[in-house]
């Protein structure tokens, strides 16, 4: 949970890994091997069989790669 600009308490969106794909264009693969090596966001477990990526983290992965073109 993160604060906003007034003091209150807000979530964090969690991203499945078929919309974080539509979202960065890479593939599941893609994505595995950049958490490995330390490149992309890692996934938090939401569930026993499921996993989720923090939105706030996707975007500012998205921000830095942007900035580097």
């Amino acid at each position: 949970m993160e604060k906003n600009g007034q003091g209150h308490i807000t979530t964090d969106r969690l991203i499945r890994l078929k919309e974080l794909t539509r979202i960065i264009g890479y593939s599941a693969t893609s994505i595995w091997r950049r958490c490995k090596d330390g490149s992309f966001p890692l996934a938090v477990r939401i569930g026993p069989a499921a996993v989720a990526w923090r939105w706030s983290e996707v975007e500012e992965w998205i921000k830095t790669r942007q900035s580097v073109k």
